[in-house]
């Protein structure tokens, strides 16, 4: 009897090639289970370490910052004792596009006529384009297509001010001329790159609006908040935030900024509290923000 893979002869009875190990009148040999096994080990081995790198380590090393992502605002304020609920703001980026909805109660603030407990629901779509990648900041170019409100705040507005079908149409086109006045002006909005990544916050926030020349002359101003991290270099604690409004010249336009502090709940939330003077009132301004990729960091 003859071994089928090598063809050294083989003592009757034999069970396995005494040459190369393969059993006789079947399978291989047994060297050549054993690089197949290895090989197979191997393979297993790279495919795991890419899905490792794939869902952990590539989004850190390849992805950009970036403004996409779902952001969330909520903010009470306090003045005289008396608690002031501001409507909640849900704003989505993503291609070069924006969408915001604003639902809650107008609480202290004037938002197109409507105060107090007034509840608004007012949606708003427009363009969100990045222009340039300035070294530490993404600068981006802001635009309303439209906004609309709601049927739960037209059904409102017609119970609780008796308003008729034509009177709540011409509140929406009183809102979009406001939004047409907006596009005839130019947003732009500075965001830093530090506080776009995880944890989000740090840096100096800016919006420049430009006014065009309509006989009255052309101006310009920056809204800028800045979140500096704590002089200490401590993670944990509350850093420092302004805001302030500076003209055209450069210079800050409003006496004294908004000062106050900002602090990391986590990688995705901050909490930013200030005083904000309204109607010669102080009022102590809490406002949650949070803010979710669209990719993963």
């Amino acid at each position: 009897m003859f071994c089928p893979n090598c063809g050294k002869e083989i003592v009757p009875g034999g069970a396995y090639c005494p040459r190369c190990g393969c059993r006789v009148g079947e399978g291989e040999p047994r060297s050549k289970k054993r690089k197949r096994v290895a090989v197979g080990v191997a393979i297993a081995t790279l495919l795991v370490l890419v899905v490792v790198f794939v869902v952990t380590i590539a989004p850190r090393l390849f992805s950009k910052p970036s403004l996409e992502g779902t952001w969330t605002l909520s903010s009470t304020g306090t003045a005289n004792g008396v608690t002031l609920s501001y409507p909640d703001v849900t704003l989505v980026v993503e291609d070069g596009a924006f969408s915001m909805d604003i639902v809650g109660t107008a609480g202290g603030m004037s938002l197109f006529g409507l105060t107090g407990s007034d509840q608004v629901d007012i949606s708003a779509t427009g363009s969100c384009v990045l222009e340039a990648d300035q070294g530490g900041d993404l600068a981006y170019s802001l635009a309303f297509e439209g906004v609309r409100a709601n049927e739960p705040m037209l059904s409102r507005l017609r119970a609780q001010y008796g308003m008729t079908d034509a009177e709540t149409e011409s509140f929406v086109a009183q809102m979009n001329d406001m939004v047409s006045l907006f596009n005839s002006w130019s947003l732009k909005l500075r965001v830093p790159k530090s506080g776009l990544e995880k944890p989000i916050g740090e840096g100096e926030w800016i919006l420049e609006i430009t006014i065009p020349d309509e006989g009255y002359g052309s101006a310009q101003g920056f809204l800028s908040a800045n979140m500096l991290e704590p002089s200490n270099g401590e993670e944990q604690g509350d850093a420092v935030f302004s805001m302030t409004y500076r003209g055209d010249n450069g210079e800050q336009v409003a006496n004294d900024p908004m000062v106050g502090t900002w602090h990391r709940v986590d990688d995705s939330h901050l909490v930013i509290q200030y005083v904000n003077l309204v109607g010669g009132n102080s009022v102590d301004t809490t406002v949650n923000v949070a803010f979710t990729p669209t990719k993963a960091r």
